[in-house]
């Protein structure tokens, strides 16, 4: 089984996270709360409390936590710990537009098949 590397999306203080569903994680935090989360890896290429550039190696996928392959789980959560779907997020990002506010972000509907 082949992991691949995961990259900061923005230049962020990294918190490091685990849960049950999470497995090893990653935050990487907002100066409002809200977060970027990592879910799922196998390692973390990052100390806790680092602040990363955009495109900073952070970790490695993985299937850890409530996982039932390797994959990478990335979700957005604003002050109030609503998750929110980051597609919409991530292409105007990568498309060179004025991203969405994470609040207008959708809370349901994320998986893509």
């Amino acid at each position: 089984m082949s992991y691949v590397p995961a990259y900061a999306i923005k230049s962020r203080v990294v918190d490091h996270y685990n849960s049950e569903t999470c497995g090893i994680g990653i935050r990487l935090l907002q100066s409002d709360s809200s977060r970027f989360v990592y879910c799922h890896l196998s390692a973390r290429s990052v100390a806790d409390g680092v602040q990363v550039a955009a495109g900073t190696r952070i970790a490695t996928t993985g299937d850890t936590g409530n996982s039932g392959a390797p994959h990478l789980h990335v979700e957005i959560r604003t002050s109030d710990g609503v998750a929110h779907c980051p597609q919409d997020y991530l292409l105007a990002f990568y498309d060179g537009r004025t991203p969405p506010t994470f609040g207008s972000l959708a809370t349901s509907g994320c998986t893509t098949a």
